[in-house]
């Protein structure tokens, strides 16, 4: 059966992919998920999305990096939820201070996609010491404990007297355990490599609010590879008020006779869609309806004033 689909990358193996629609009904779990916060479940979530929303189901989605996973979530969320973000606030009055109104900014994750994916760094490395030889990446989780954690993420092979061994699929508690295994000189060699790409995203904001006004919050937003930025990141671009679904829902079952499996299949872009002409047709109606009542009022004829009574 012939799908909608729609192109990615994984940055960290410079290729293109496709994905599959994300339905209302997936979003909405999500936005359950990461109501929750609760930091394994939201990494454990994204995982099993990812690898459900492939379309070629031979990808691994254990060796994808936490980057790789934010830019495909940001092209899920471009193409299936809408292609900017805005994000409402209240800020100081301009004339008066002792006052707040109200302000819209918006962000437009094209933009944030293309920095995304034309940082200069490094996703992987390979190291050598007393014969034997390391591979790896960058982190693949969102959150970590410790930097032993994020130092274990980030092992990919392991290879000794020519034998490589695929070790990324382990649990992180035995990769932990196998990093200290390792030459001493190992660990210190990921560090500075993982903080050699911190100081390059450092240099370049992720997301930036252009505007003028004075915001409540930092006007720029920066990508951070093991401090949990990243699934910080996802919430902020996927989180949103349930109570605001279930009305959307409610409206166009209850009074435009949409079905519920019709709903929980579409994307919500285009739930939006749908929304947004049936609301616009209401407002001609009722245009329409009052430009009438006024015309009818202005065109009734005055009954005759001297009709003998009957």
């Amino acid at each position: 059966m012939s799908q909608f689909i729609y192109p990615s990358y994984i940055l960290s193996e410079d290729r293109k992919v496709f994905l599959l629609e994300l339905t209302n009904s997936i979003y909405k779990k999500f936005v359950k998920t990461l109501t929750i916060s609760d930091n394994e479940g939201t990494g454990i979530f994204v995982d099993n999305l990812l690898g459900d929303l492939f379309y070629d189901k031979s990808l691994n989605v254990n060796s994808l990096t936490n980057v790789d996973k934010l830019y495909m979530l940001i092209c899920i969320r471009a193409y299936c939820i809408g292609s900017t973000i805005t994000f409402n606030t209240e800020i100081l009055n301009e004339k008066d201070k002792a006052k707040k109104s109200k302000a819209s900014i918006t962000i437009d994750l094209n933009e944030v996609l293309n920095r995304l994916g034309n940082y200069d760094i490094a996703h992987s490395y390979k190291f050598e010491d007393r014969g034997i030889t390391v591979t790896g990446a960058l982190p693949r989780k969102l959150y970590y404990g410790d930097i032993m954690e994020v130092a274990a993420d980030t092992l990919s092979t392991i290879t000794t007297n020519s034998k490589a061994v695929d070790v990324y699929q382990l649990e992180l508690a035995d990769r932990v355990k196998i990093l200290g295994t390792l030459p001493s000189a190992m660990l210190p060699r990921i560090i500075d490599f993982l903080q050699t790409q911190e100081q390059v995203l450092e240099d370049d904001p992720l997301i930036v609010f252009n505007t003028t006004k004075e915001l409540p919050f930092d006007k720029e937003l920066g990508l951070r590879l093991y401090n949990g930025a990243i699934g910080e990141i996802i919430k902020l671009l996927f989180n949103t008020n349930m109570k605001d679904l279930y009305t959307t829902e409610y409206t166009l079952m209850r009074r435009f006779k949409f079905t519920h499996s019709a709903i929980e299949s579409c994307t919500p872009a285009e739930l939006g869609v749908y929304y947004e002409i049936i609301h616009r047709d209401l407002e001609r109606e009722k245009k329409e309806m009052e430009e009438q009542q006024r015309g009818g009022g202005d065109n009734l004829t005055a009954p005759p004033k001297n009709l003998a009574p009957e």
